[in-house]
């Protein structure tokens, strides 16, 4: 049996051990996922959505979300294919010169 004791950075576990008594484990604070976070299709709908708000930046890094925490391979194939255009987007708005109107 497991009981947690803190959490602010470093978490206290106390483990009943098999043949009696009990352990004290002092660990580095586990960074958890709640369960919509883990899932991809979030990430991936949250990154098409700012693909089509022009918001390139924060698509790529949602789509990028979505591609590691996939292990569909057609998933991955399409995230790739639209993190790659991202890029492109990206890259293309770099190399345009802004444009300066006189008075």
């Amino acid at each position: 049996m497991f009981s947690l004791l803190d959490t602010a950075h470093f978490v206290f576990v106390e483990a009943d051990l098999f043949f009696g008594g009990k352990e004290t484990l002092f660990l580095p604070e586990i960074q958890v996922r709640s369960p919509i976070e883990s899932y991809y299709l979030l990430h991936a709908i949250m990154g098409e959505f700012n693909v089509q708000l022009g918001n390139l930046e924060p698509a790529l890094r949602q789509l990028r979300e979505a591609l590691e925490l996939t292990s569909v391979h057609s998933e991955k194939t399409f995230l790739e294919k639209k993190i790659r255009f991202c890029e492109a987007e990206l890259a293309a708005k770099s190399d345009r010169p802004d444009t300066v109107h006189a008075n």
